[in-house]
C-alpha cells in the first residue's frame, strides 16, 4: 500500500516521520514523503520518495530569529514578527504544493499521515475522501481539548479558544478558505486546530505525559516517543576521547534552530567553573563562542544522543520533546530552559514526573544552574526517579504500539482501495 507522510517544521518534527516511514517500509508499504526541500538529502538518503512542498526560501524566512534589541516594547514586536514569518513560510505556504502532491498520487488510495500543521494533506485527504491520520508530537497542542472539571478549566478553554480565533483570523481563516473554493470546497467555520484534530491522532509521546483527560470526540493513540534517528555514525574520536580524559560531563543544548546562544553558554560556562565539572556544547554556531574556551568544555555541532547521554551525568536543554526523551532513555536529570510554551508544557510533566528542573531561558544564571544542578545530580531520589522511567520509554514499545494501533486501520483501509 502507498503511504504518504508529510510534515513541516524544524528537524525534531521531521525526524519523527522519518521512524514511521521506517517502519510502514519495513512491513512492505511504498512511502512517499512530503515536506521543504531544506529536509530532501536527508529524505532521499533513507532511501525514500520525496516531493518537495514550500521552498527553501520559505524555511529561511521562517527561521529568521527575532531580533532582540533591549527595548521590551520593540522586541515584542520583532517576536510576533518572527511568529507570522514562521507560521506564513513554514505551514501555510506549502499547502497547495502538498495538496498538488497528494492529488497527483490519489488513483493509488494512499493512507495520508501528516504533521498537525499539515494542511495541506489533510485538505487534499478531504477533497478525495483518503484515510488521514493527525500525527501530534507533544502534549500541549493537546490542551485546547482538555475536559472541563473545574471552573478554571473553562476559564483555560476561553483564553486558548480567545487566541487560537485571533490567530486564525490573523493569518489562517481567509487564504485558507480561498484555497477551499478554489478546490470544491465549504469554507471552513471552525477553528483550525478542531479541525486537525477532529480524526484520530497518533500521539508521540507516552500516555503517562498526559495528567488530564481530553473532551468528549478526541480520538488519541498514545504511541509513545519515535526511536532516535540513527545517523549511520557512532561517537567521534574526540568526543570518545575527552570522555574518557572527563567522566561524566554535563551536556548543554539550547536547541539546533536558536542563534542567540550567547548568555546561554555563557552561563553554562560559569555553571561548570562553580561544580568543578566538563560539559560538552552542542551548537551549530560555535563561531559566536569564545575561543579560549577551558580543555574541559567540548564544542560539538553534532553528537548522536542516544550513544551520549547515557555516559554523562546531566542535559541542560531547550525542552524539545525529542530531545527530553533521550535523557529520559539516559535514565539521566534534567534542567530544561524554556523559550516557547510547548516546552514549558514538556518542563512542567518531567517536573511532576520528578525528573526534571526549570528555568526559564531569560532567566539563566550560573548561580541558579549550579544549585539546581548540584541537587539533581547528588540526590539518590531524583536519580532512582530517572531511572524508573528509562524502562518505560523505550524504542521497541513505541513501534509495538504502531504498529497494533495501525495494523487493522491499514487492513479497512486497503479493503476499501480494492472495492473502489
Amino acid at each position: 500500500m502507498k503511504v504518504i507522510l508529510s510534515s513541516f517544521g524544524s528537524y525534531g518534527d521531521i525526524s519523527p516521520f522519518l521512524w514511521l516511514a521506517k517502519i510502514l517500509r519495513d512491513e512492505g508499504h511504498t512511502i512517499l514523503f512530503i515536506c521543504n526541500p531544506f529536509f530532501e538529502e536527508a529524505v532521499r538518503k533513507e532511501g525514500f520518495n520525496f516531493k518537495p512542498a514550500g521552498t527553501l526560501e520559505d524555511y529561511k524566512s521562517a527561521t529568521i530569529p527575532a531580533t532582540i534589541t533591549g527595548n521590551p516594547f520593540k522586541d515584542q514586536q520583532e517576536q510576533i514578527l518572527a511568529s507570522r514569518r514562521l507560521f506564513t513560510h513554514m505551514f501555510l505556504n506549502p499547502v497547495e504544493d502538498t495538496f498538488r502532491a497528494i492529488e497527483s498520487e490519489k488513483n493509488d488510495h494512499p493512507l495520508v499521515i501528516s504533521h498537525f500543521f499539515g494542511y495541506g494533506a489533510k485538505l487534499a485527504a478531504e477533497k478525495y475522501k483518503l484515510p488521514w491520520f493527525n500525527v501530534c508530537l507533544a502534549p500541549y497542542w493537546l490542551r485546547p481539548f482538555k475536559k472541563i472539571k473545574a471552573f478554571r478549566d473553562r476559564l483555560e478553554k476561553m483564553r486558548t479558544q480567545g487566541t487560537n480565533r485571533f490567530i486564525d483570523n490573523q493569518l489562517f481563516t481567509k487564504p485558507f478558505n480561498a484555497l477551499r473554493e478554489k478546490y470544491g470546497l465549504d469554507s471552513l467555520n471552525r477553528l483550525s486546530n478542531e479541525w486537525m484534530f477532529d480524526s484520530d491522532t497518533l500521539c508521540l509521546f507516552p500516555e503517562w505525559m498526559m495528567d488530564y483527560e481530553l473532551e468528549e470526540g478526541i480520538k488519541a493513540a498514545y504511541i509513545g516517543f519515535s526511536a532516535p534517528d540513527p545517523q549511520g555514525i557512532g561517537l567521534s574520536a574526540e568526543v570518545s576521547s575527552f570522555l574518557l580524559k572527563y567522566g561524566k560531563p554535563i551536556v548543554f543544548t539550547p536547541g539546533s534552530a536558536v542563534t542567540h546562544i550567547d548568555r546561554f553558554f555563557r552561563e553554562a560556562l560559569i555553571t561548570l567553573k562553580k561544580m568543578n565539572k566538563a560539559g560538552i556544547f552542542l551548537t551549530r554556531f560555535a563561531h559566536k563562542l569564545p575561543d579560549d574556551l577551558p580543555d574541559n568544555i567540548l564544542v560539538q555541532d553534532f553528537v548522536p544522543l542516544d550513544l551520549l547521554l547515557d555516559k554523562c551525568s546531566a542535559l541542560v536543554h531547550h525542552g524539545g520533546i525529542g530531545t527530553g526523551a533521550q535523557a529520559l532513555r539516559a535514565g539521566i536529570p534534567q534542567v530544561v530552559c524554556p523559550r516557547l510554551a510547548e516546552q514549558a508544557e514538556n518542563a512542567r510533566i518531567w517536573h511532576n514526573a520528578g525528573v526534571c528542573e526549570t528555568i526559564p531561558f531569560n532567566k539563566i544564571t550560573g548561580d541558579n544552574l549550579a544549585g539546581v544542578l548540584k541537587t539533581m545530580i547528588s540526590t539518590p531520589g531524583s536519580i532512582e526517579k530517572c531511572n524508573s522511567l528509562k524502562n518505560q520509554v523505550l524504542p521497541q514499545n513505541s513501534k509495538e504500539n504502531l504498529l497494533k494501533y495501525l495494523g487493522h486501520r491499514i487492513q479497512n483501509t486497503q479493503g476499501y482501495a480494492e472495492e473502489s
